[in-house]
């Protein structure tokens, strides 16, 4: 399911004043900026990210990097691409045929 920036605010709201040290995510993608936010978030408070399934396009693209750490759980999946400050992003021709996934697979 992708993430709207409704659902990142409902998340905000839950996780308000409680102290976390690790974040889940299964999550195929989402909205760009609510990632980001999340991220910026997950950044400031030094979680950690655990994969738990999929962890594709914004997920991946924005989570990881900002996590303290990043566990990818056994018969789980990363993918990575290229950002929306790509130049191609900006462009009236299909990105997508222009965005190759980088695929990290770990098997603990």
């Amino acid at each position: 399911m992708k993430r709207s920036r409704t659902s990142i605010d409902a998340i905000f709201n839950q996780i308000e004043n409680k102290e976390i040290g690790s974040f889940t995510v299964n999550s195929l993608g989402g909205n760009v900026h609510a990632a980001m936010d999340l991220a910026d978030w997950i950044k400031e408070n030094n979680i950690s990210l655990i994969v738990e399934g999929n962890c594709f396009s914004s997920c991946a693209n924005y989570f990881i990097p900002g996590a303290s750490s990043v566990l990818i759980k056994s018969r789980s999946i990363a993918g990575l691409h290229g950002g929306a400050l790509q130049k191609i992003w900006r462009r009236n021709y299909p990105w997508y045929l222009y965005v190759f996934p980088l695929m990290i697979i770990i098997d603990q």
